[in-house]
């Protein structure tokens, strides 16, 4: 199943605009996101998986099992490796 559905994209949306709200920084690096750049842009936001799908993470987890990402960071950590749950206050 594909990541692109609309649900998917429905949860995406709603985190960034959770995100963007407060400012949240990247989880993975914790730098500040540009909440105004694209998605595809190597520092606009992306939502990080927090149980990664190749793990056995939910193709479209809750909100809680997001984090908020620079797009850059989020691809870097790639498909397998888990980051830390505590890393992050969520």
């Amino acid at each position: 199943m594909s990541r692109q559905t609309t649900a998917w994209r429905d949860l995406a949306r709603q985190f960034r605009a959770l995100c963007a709200r407060t400012d949240e920084p990247c989880a993975l690096c914790l730098g500040p996101i540009d909440y105004s750049l694209s998605g595809r842009h190597p520092d606009g936001f992306s939502a990080d998986h927090i149980e990664p799908i190749g793990k056995g993470g939910a193709l479209i987890p809750s909100m809680d099992g997001l984090r908020p990402a620079h797009m850059r960071c989020n691809s870097s950590r790639g498909a397998g490796r888990s980051v830390d749950a505590t890393a992050w206050g969520w």
